[in-house]
């Protein structure tokens, strides 16, 4: 994360610096420990780098890393003007606090919880793994091959994701992204959340953290469909690509919420309820390979797995997985044009968007550029 030291705070560092208890030096001391360990990005001008480096009270080492911070001034404080948030540091408060896109940071919680790598918190660990491959889309694309990302992969267990973005962010006072799933069925404003995103949304406690989660169904569905495409050559006769936009065509934001891994059958449909059964009633009307009812109304099955009649194909539960192998093939991982084999997309507008948050609270120097 980007956090900067505004020019206004100088006397009062001056002053800490000087002769304030080693409690609240100690904010100053963490906050410069957290750019030399690479766990973010810490932009102070150059006047108040000077009183870092003049301060017999920091270590050797402190005012290094200060000086190191003030020849790279003018270059790390652009980085606001790119990423999709920062945090200020600031003198007065208790707890961060998130105005406007920005994160009001005060010395007092700095001092006592220090600034740790970011957790980047997920049901699953391929959850983050995505996660983090489309933060580093985001630098690349952005330009910012310079940063690194630092991120904790935490696997919240499903159901369990909650508990875990309460114990890293509320508990312990550590930096959090959580991304979750939606699990929402249809795009209408009463389609409710799935357990586990309204129960992440419950977590409320002051601290450093964010929600974020999917506009549509799942991870799954904001895959950039030309990525689907390299993992899944075929589906419904044709290119997911060519698939995605006659559904699109027929259904406006039907992939955005169709259970991709499992597929839908006109007997889940039925199973349905509210919004999301008036939604998926509208699609199986619109769809023309729908129009030949295959056993109504003298249905025999029984449950949705005996039916035949497809109305979008699965494409496997491994869909996640399998764009992960994809994504990090042949060292595509470490290739700053790697993005360009997949974007734009037509549905990458969650893929861009998810990577600028969480590439905005991992964000880092690397430590060659640092040290």
């Amino acid at each position: 994360m980007l956090i900067l030291i505004d020019k206004s705070l100088e006397l009062q560092l001056a002053n800490i610096c000087a002769s304030a208890p080693l409690a609240r030096l100690r904010g100053v001391t963490n906050l410069i420990q957290a750019h030399a360990d690479s766990r973010h990005i810490v932009v102070a001008p150059p006047s108040i780098c000077r009183i870092f480096e003049a301060c017999p009270r920091l270590s050797e080492e402190h005012r290094a890393i200060a000086r190191k911070i003030r020849l790279r001034f003018s270059e790390l404080a652009e980085l606001k003007n790119i990423l999709s948030l920062h945090a200020e540091f600031c003198i007065d408060g208790h707890a961060p606090v998130f105005q406007l896109g920005v994160w009001k940071i005060p010395l007092e919680w700095v001092a006592t919880h220090g600034m740790s790598e970011t957790h980047l918190i997920c049901e699953d660990l391929y959850d983050c793994e995505i996660s983090h491959e489309a933060a580093r889309d985001y630098l690349n694309a952005n330009d910012l091959t310079r940063l690194t990302l630092t991120l904790d992969h935490t696997a919240g267990g499903g159901g369990n994701t909650h508990r875990v973005l309460r114990q890293k962010a509320i508990d312990s006072q550590r930096v959090s992204v959580c991304v979750v799933d939606s699990d929402r069925a249809d795009p209408s404003d009463a389609s409710p959340l799935g357990p586990t995103a309204a129960n992440c949304a419950q977590v409320s406690d002051p601290g450093l953290y964010e929600l974020f989660i999917s506009t549509g169904r799942e991870l799954e569905n904001h895959l950039p469909v030309r990525l689907v495409d390299k993992v899944r050559a075929l589906w419904h006769g044709v290119t997911p690509s060519q698939a995605f936009r006659k559904f699109e065509e027929h259904c406006a934001g039907l992939m955005l919420f169709a259970d991709l891994k499992k597929g839908t059958k006109k007997r889940d449909i039925e199973e349905m309820t509210g919004t999301a059964r008036e939604f998926w009633e509208g699609a199986y009307a619109a769809l023309p390979h729908c129009a030949a009812q295959c056993c109504a109304p003298a249905c025999t099955a029984d449950k949705a797995g005996d039916c035949k009649q497809v109305v979008m194909q699965s494409m496997g539960r491994t869909l996640l997985k399998d764009a992960r192998d994809q994504l990090f093939s042949d060292g595509a991982q470490f290739s700053p044009k790697r993005y360009r084999d997949y974007l734009p997309s037509p549905n990458d507008a969650l893929w861009i968007e998810m990577g600028g948050r969480v590439a905005a609270y991992g964000a880092s120097v690397k430590v060659a550029a640092t040290m």
